[in-house]
């Protein structure tokens, strides 16, 4: 429905071999769905927690594509700030400077697995 507009990303919270136990850990995830919505700086901006109606997924969604649609494109500005429609607990509120630093890590270590998934195979 987004054609490459949004990246999302899944992974399974109890894999066996725990390669993504930072992950969970980073993101405080304490339930399953466990939906936390990143921006493109990258900001956790909210996370929702359980069975989320669609409707509720969009219009976050939404939100996001709409600010990002409103950057200058210059590598200065920063994106406007979305006011998200649907907003959970957050649980970031403290760590936020200190999740933005991890998550660009964590994008980077993933680029990277994939990257050599793909010269592999």
């Amino acid at each position: 429905e987004y054609g490459g507009r949004v990246n999302f990303v899944t992974l399974n919270a109890e894999a066996p071999d725990g390669r993504n136990d930072a992950l969970v850990q980073l993101f405080k995830v304490d339930g399953i769905p466990h939906l936390a919505f990143v921006d493109s700086e990258p900001d956790v901006r909210t996370a929702l927690i359980g069975m989320v109606p669609k409707e509720v997924l969009r219009a976050d969604v939404e939100a996001l594509l709409s600010a990002a649609n409103q950057a200058t494109g210059s590598p200065e500005a920063a994106i406007p700030k979305a006011e998200l429609p649907y907003v959970g607990f957050d649980a970031f509120r403290e760590d936020h400077a200190a999740l933005g630093k991890a998550l660009r890590a964590a994008v980077e270590a993933a680029r990277r697995r994939q990257a050599e998934e793909q010269g592999g195979a």
